[in-house]
Formats: C-alpha cells, structure tokens, sequence
C-alpha cells in the first residue's frame, strides 16, 4: 500500500504580478472589491484542491463559503461575486449555466502544469474541458457515463479485495440507524467485533464516496479517523450516508463533511440532527 492519497493538486502557481498585468482582475476589484477577490482565490483554491481543474456549485454553496471565510464576506457577496467572474471570464460562464461548474482556462492549464509529470495517467471529464479535444501526452478523456477513476496517482484504490471483503462491504450492516455506539461493539462478541464493525461501516462509506466522486479514500488514515471521530460523537450510519451524498455536491472530502462542516450539512441534508 503507498502512502496516503491526496485530493486534486497540494498547491496551485500564481504569478506574482497578476494584480498589475491582468485587466480582468482590475474588474473584479473594482466592482467587487477586495472580498470579491477573496471569493474568487477560494473558489480557485477549493477546485484545485477538490478535483484539480474544476468545482461543482450549487444554491447552498453560497453560504457555505460566506460561512468559511468571514471577514464580512456575505452570501450575497459570494453570489454577487460569482456572477461577475463568469460575465468577465475568470469563470466559463456557459459550463457554469449548464452543468452548475466553475472552471476556467487558466485554472485547466495550472492542472495540466502540476499533473503533467505524474507517472499515471491523468483522466479528464471531456464535457467539463475547455482547452480543445487534443490533450498532453499522459491525459486521456474519461467517459460520461463512466465512473472516473482517480486523477492523482496516489488517489488509487488499495489492491483488490478478495471475494470474502467484497461479500462483506455489499452486506448491509443492521441496524443501520441505531446507534452507532451500538452498531461498533457494545453489544456482540467483544472488542474484536466492535473494531470489525466500525471498520465496515466507514468501508462502506468510503465506498459510497468512490462511487459519487471516483475519489478513492480506502487507504487514507486521517479520512478515516474523521469518520470513526464522528460515530464516537453519535452519528448514525444513515446520517453519515445522508451527509455525504449532499456534501459531495460542494465537493467537500469526508475529512471536511464530518469534521468543522457537520452542523451546518446535517441540517442541509435533513437528516433530522
């Protein structure tokens, strides 16, 4: 197994003269201000950190990040905000309409720059792309209807499981809205049960994360510790599950939905917590 994987790129490149050369940051400035371009850093930082090239949007992602930022930054600022980037092209104005996505030219040419030396191949959403239908050398296109594998080589999933694993994270894990106290060994056989099944249910919900995202976190020690922290907190199965199909939406990691992110999503989510 290597070492633990990362999400989308650890760092982005920005040049140092951006504010000087670049008339399109001088709109934004002058028509939003400092926090319209603190927004707009965010928005570029969390793609870069979700996917790479790309971040998914919708109407509670506003407040969310006007939640995360402060520094009088409002919901309105976030929307206004977002609206100016696409009308003067810091954002594709026409994905955003459509597929409810921000992204941008520069944004895929950082990705390229940063993924570009990665010894496996580098996968890419077509519909979601803007720099022509000839990638690098080390790029090829991931199908629409095709689960995406993971983009970073470190994001691959552990080996295989054998046929006992997979019989194992496909049978459901009763109850599965009980508490998850109960759930994870204080009733049954002992500690050995308890361990076994608190280490299915977070399988369980990593694969669920996989299956919405292509994002594989089987292997990641601090993705998983996140998970065990929030059942030690009460958290039932379902609510977990409940939780992260809403927060994939905003392309947060199950580090972040379960940690500093849970009050807000749980009650986005509905789940009645």
């Amino acid at each position: 197994m290597g070492r633990p994987p990362a999400v989308g790129l650890r760092y982005t490149s920005w040049d140092v003269a951006v504010l000087d050369h670049d008339d399109t940051f001088a709109k934004l400035l002058g028509t939003q201000g400092s926090r319209g371009f603190l927004v707009y850093f965010a928005i570029y930082q969390r793609a870069a950190a979700s996917t790479g090239y790309y971040y998914k949007w919708d109407e509670f992602s506003p407040a969310i990040l006007a939640q995360k930022l402060g520094c009088g930054v409002t919901t309105d600022c976030v929307q206004q905000t977002v609206t100016t980037c696409c009308r003067i092209g810091l954002f594709d104005d026409g994905l955003f309409g459509s597929a409810g996505v921000l992204t941008s030219k520069q944004l895929q040419q950082n990705f390229i720059s940063a993924a570009k030396e990665r010894r496996a191949t580098v996968q890419v959403e077509r519909k979601y792309w803007l720099l022509g239908d000839e990638l690098p050398k080390g790029f090829i296109w991931c199908g629409q209807k095709e689960v995406c594998p993971p983009t970073n080589p470190s994001l691959q999933v552990e080996q295989p499981l054998n046929e006992s694993k997979v019989k194992d994270i496909l049978t459901p894990v009763a109850p599965t809205d009980g508490d998850c106290g109960k759930l994870c060994g204080k009733q049954g056989d002992g500690r050995q049960d308890g361990k076994r099944a608190r280490q299915t249910v977070c399988t369980k919900l990593m694969k669920l994360y996989y299956q919405l995202t292509g994002v594989a976190f089987y292997a990641d020690k601090e993705q998983r510790k996140a998970v065990y922290a929030r059942m030690d907190r009460g958290a039932t199965q379902s609510q977990m599950e409940a939780v992260m199909r809403y927060a994939v939406k905003s392309g947060l990691t199950p580090m972040q939905m379960y940690g500093e992110q849970w009050g807000w999503l749980v009650q986005f989510a509905g789940t009645g917590r």
